[in-house]
């Protein structure tokens, strides 16, 4: 983060077009900040930027309510117990055994088995009714979407693409997890490559999720994510692999989410704003609100 906050405008010539960021005052707005490219010029207000970030957390909430069928789980994030010392492969606070979290989406299956027609999951015979399992494997797909911006919007300086794409809830073979349980919130670890190659030296970077959005996160990976999975194997066996990466799509044959899939998730969630936003311009509009306001704050802590 403070890498970000002094770096700025190097960070920004590396990651796409150039942009030139001024601030203004004007008769409907105190704080205004104006993006300028070669090709065009944006216009954001601070307080319109701030509400979507309050609406697409409500949206997230509506959604989760909705997947959920109304029961009501412990998300209770100070009695998890994640130890950040276990490498193991598949580890995750999920499997820890102390949190009893491996089996607790089956609460979620029988709330959907047995919700009123037409939102239960089985006909009169207990059969899968496969058409609904799939609507609901897509309300989960506008989830993780939506989900997505209101992690990226809510947990500080947003990440590169690459860090945002690759992160996993549980240890892989080949990396270990990104994502924490801890000081009753989520932590979201993310390796910086860039700065670790100019470095010369691993550069670690630490994000916590607001509580708001870490509970929705933590019912997300405990319980609609599993259950979602247990609906494919039903609905779609050939696709019924799946990763332990964060974001990912019931309706498509990548791994996780795409540069494409990071910037239209943005574009459709910011265009309340004067011009919606794409990942590289959300990003390069935090870097410049951060080195405006936050700036002399962290100045006297700067390693």
């Amino acid at each position: 983060m403070l890498d970000l906050l002094f770096k700025g405008n190097e960070l920004r010539l590396r990651e796409g077009e150039k942009v030139t960021a001024t601030w203004r005052t004007t008769e409907e707005a105190d704080n205004t900040l104006v993006l300028e490219t070669p090709k065009k010029s944006i216009t954001l207000v601070i307080k319109d930027f701030y509400q979507i970030r309050v609406n697409v957390v409500l949206a997230v909430k509506e959604i989760v309510e909705q997947l959920i069928y109304g029961f009501k789980p412990d998300a209770n994030l100070d009695r998890i117990y994640n130890n950040l010392a276990n490498w193991n492969v598949g580890y995750s606070f999920i499997t820890g055994e102390h949190n009893n979290l491996q089996k607790a989406f089956h609460t979620l299956k029988i709330a959907a088995t047995s919700a009123e027609s037409p939102r239960c999951l089985i006909n009169e015979k207990f059969q899968y009714r496969v058409s609904r399992c799939q609507e609901y494997l897509r309300d989960v797909d506008v989830l993780v979407r939506t989900l997505f911006a209101a992690v990226h919007f809510t947990f500080g300086l947003p990440g590169r693409g690459t860090e945002i794409n690759l992160i996993i809830w549980a240890n892989s073979r080949e990396h270990i997890k990104n994502v924490y349980v801890r000081y009753k919130t989520i932590l979201i670890i993310t390796d910086n490559s860039k700065l670790k190659s100019s470095a010369g030296k691993p550069f670690w970077v630490v994000r916590a999720v607001p509580k708001s959005v870490a509970r929705l996160l933590f019912l997300y990976i405990a319980y609609i994510r599993p259950f979602a999975n247990s609906l494919q194997r039903v609905s779609a066996p050939q696709n019924a692999e799946r990763t332990a990466y964060l974001y990912v799509s019931y309706h498509s044959s990548r791994k996780h989410f795409s540069a494409t899939d990071r910037s239209s998730a943005l574009h459709s969630l910011t265009n309340a704003l004067s011009m919606p936003m794409k990942i590289g311009l959300y990003r390069q509009a935090s870097v410049a609100i951060a080195k405006k306001y936050l700036e002399n704050t962290v100045k006297d802590i700067n390693p």
